[in-house]
């Protein structure tokens, strides 16, 4: 929208209701500057995205939309209006700031079109992101890659929000000394990453990244917060970010702080004298499960011997 504000001009809009959940994906996913998020849709789909070319715009429109309404956006400076508060993926309500105008030209829908819905409410943030974790822990986990050697494992351990990890989980296997310390910061640096991040917390190759029980387990066995917790100050994040208040939100200072949490075994010179975890073996587990899986019914009154 900036270029054409920049020449005075409104810029076309299509805003889409009902869209297909892969450019719904990609239209959340922080994808590097100048990448088609059309094409990233098509890759998600396994084939090319069908569109109209809208002929007042000349905007791509998605053909599978539900509803698509085509507009003009006037520069802010010349036309704007007071928005909200709306329930926002913070799980909070937000706004009431000056917002873009749309001058709608024209609306196209399919007969008794179907809404998705996925309202930012405060206890389904995760559903209304619908699965962006999956694409922030791989962009994240591509960024490391050119940069820190090792690394097994990433997920985005709570993300709200479709854009940015608030918790972000680094698996690595130890290499060298400020191994841990190094990932944690290329990985808070990454682009997927940095925006509202609250914590990343480095683990090593034995904890699952995904698993909230693993990751606990390593912060509070493998963590001295005062040795091992780092404050990051400055960081970028967005006006929808009431951590700080309104007033720090309304001042238009989008900054935030975040933390790097380092879990894993330390010092790097002993490793091999740490002490071993009393788990069993997944081989172990996934045989005494299967011995005992009718246990696992419902119905438990009666339960029948195990086999010898």
């Amino acid at each position: 929208m900036n270029g054409y504000w920049s020449r005075g001009e409104d810029a076309p809009v299509v805003i889409v209701l009902g869209q297909d959940p892969h450019l719904y994906a990609a239209a959340c996913t922080p994808l590097q500057w100048g990448k088609s998020e059309l094409e990233y849709a098509g890759a998600l789909g396994g084939g090319p995205v069908k569109v109209i070319v809208d002929r007042g715009t000349g905007l791509p429109v998605p053909a599978s939309a539900e509803i698509a309404i085509v507009g003009r956006v006037p520069p802010i400076a010349k036309e704007s209006r007071a928005e909200g508060p709306f329930g926002e993926c913070t799980g909070y309500y937000a706004g009431n700031g000056r917002e873009c105008v749309v001058h709608v030209e024209r609306i196209l829908h399919r007969d008794e079109p179907i809404l998705q819905g996925n309202p930012p409410m405060c206890g389904s943030a995760r559903l209304h992101s619908l699965g962006a974790e999956l694409t922030t822990s791989a962009a994240v986990w591509d960024s490391l890659e050119r940069e820190v050697p090792n690394v097994k494992g990433v997920f985005s351990l709570y993300q709200p929000c479709q854009a940015g990890s608030s918790i972000l989980v680094v698996s690595i296997k130890q290499s060298f000394a400020g191994h841990s310390l190094q990932a944690g910061m290329v990985a808070l640096s990454a682009h997927a990453a940095i925006l509202m991040n609250r914590a990343v917390i480095v683990v090593d190759d034995d904890v699952d990244p995904s698993d909230s029980d693993d990751v606990l387990f390593a912060v509070t066995s493998r963590c001295d917060p005062s040795r091992d917790v780092k404050i990051i100050t400055g960081t970028p994040s967005y006006q929808l970010d009431l951590a700080h208040g309104p007033a720090k939100s309304e001042s238009g200072d989008a900054t935030s702080s975040s933390m790097i949490i380092d879990a894993t075994r330390k010092p790097y010179s002993m490793l091999d004298a740490y002490p071993r975890v009393n788990a069993i073996s997944p081989e172990l587990e996934a045989a005494v499960r299967k011995k005992w899986s009718r246990f696992l019914s419902s119905d438990r009154r009666s339960p029948p011997a195990p086999n010898p």
